[in-house]
Order: structure tokens, then C-alpha cells, then sequence
């Protein structure tokens, strides 16, 4: 038996599961995760690759390389079909991929509310209304993100009734 040193990022594990890597000319190891070959004929099967795998795509997760993290998944769920971990790390990775562009579409709203705010009237004009909506919207992505206190806060100030009405569920959760 053989130990081989890993630092944090998790690059030593590339040789302990992958058959085959295609080095470039002056290509750096961090160039490789993009280009690897996840198919399960490239894997390297022993009796420490479940582990190492494991690793390796928790490492990946970690450095927030999803979509490296997601092909390691996908072929660790065929060499492990009743394995749950990679399955649990699988979702995990989707939940956070998913906080991420939900987190981005709510600063996009914020700042656009920002901008709104300078000018009511006007905003009130041209939407005929309707601006009421980035609201509901927002208490939406709120939960989503679990900013909970945040939603309710906003779901307290509309008094649309259009509006209440499509925040039936949160205004039951939060007791409104």
C-alpha cells in the first residue's frame, strides 16, 4: 500500500482514478478538470475508487466547479447505482447551482427596484400598475433563498388583493 499526498484542491486524486489523462504541452492541472474524461471506461476501479471518487467530487463542489462536480456525479451514480452519498452530493450540487442564479436574479431585481424607486410615478405610469408584481416575485425567490424574515416584511406591505392572493401559501406560513 501507497499513500499519496493531496493538497486541497484535490488534483492528486486525478491519478489515483482516471486511466488515462491527456496532458497538453505547458498544460496545468487545473486545465485538465475541464477536459476529463468522466466515462466510466476511463476509470480506474480498486478497491479505494468509491472513496477517492467521493473526494475528488467533494473537493470539486467545494472550489465551485459544478459542472466538473456533475459529470463526476453522473458517472459515480453508474458505477454505484444504490449508492445514495452520490446521489445526496448529486442534489446537493443542483440545490446550490440553483441558489446561485436565484441569488443573482434577486440582486438584478433589488437593483432594478433600486432604480424604480427615484421615480415612482413614473414607473407607476408605464407599468399601468402591474409593478406589484416584482413584489410577489421577490417574496418568491426570498423563500427560496430562506430569507424568510425578509418575506414576510414584504409580504406585510402589499395590500393588493391580486397580489395577496398569489402569497396565500407564505401568508398561511407566516401566520398573516
Amino acid at each position: 500500500m501507497f499513500f499519496v499526498q493531496i493538497n486541497h484542491t484535490g488534483k492528486g486524486f486525478l491519478f489515483l482514478i482516471f486511466r488515462e489523462i491527456k496532458l497538453r504541452k505547458y498544460s496545468s492541472l487545473h486545465k485538465i478538470f475541464y477536459g476529463l474524461d468522466f466515462s466510466v471506461a476511463n476509470i480506474k476501479k480498486d478497491k479505494y475508487l468509491r472513496y477517492n471518487l467521493y473526494r475528488y467530487i467533494f473537493i470539486l463542489n467545494l472550489d465551485h466547479d459544478y459542472e466538473v462536480a456533475i459529470k463526476g456525479c453522473k458517472t459515480a451514480m453508474q458505477l454505484y447505482p444504490f449508492d445514495a452519498s452520490f446521489f445526496g452530493l448529486y442534489t446537493s450540487i443542483l440545490i446550490e447551482m440553483s441558489d446561485i442564479a436565484d441569488y443573482k436574479t434577486l440582486k438584478i431585481i433589488t437593483g432594478k427596484l433600486k432604480e424604480y424607486q427615484k421615480n415612482m410615478e413614473l414607473v407607476h405610469e408605464e407599468s399601468q400598475g402591474n409593478e406589484g408584481i416584482l413584489d410577489v416575485i421577490t417574496v418568491k425567490l426570498l423563500m427560496k433563498l430562506r430569507y424568510y424574515n425578509n418575506a414576510k416584511e414584504l409580504v406585510k406591505k402589499i395590500d393588493c388583493p391580486i397580489y395577496e392572493e398569489q402569497l396565500d401559501s407564505e401568508k398561511k406560513l407566516f401566520d398573516l
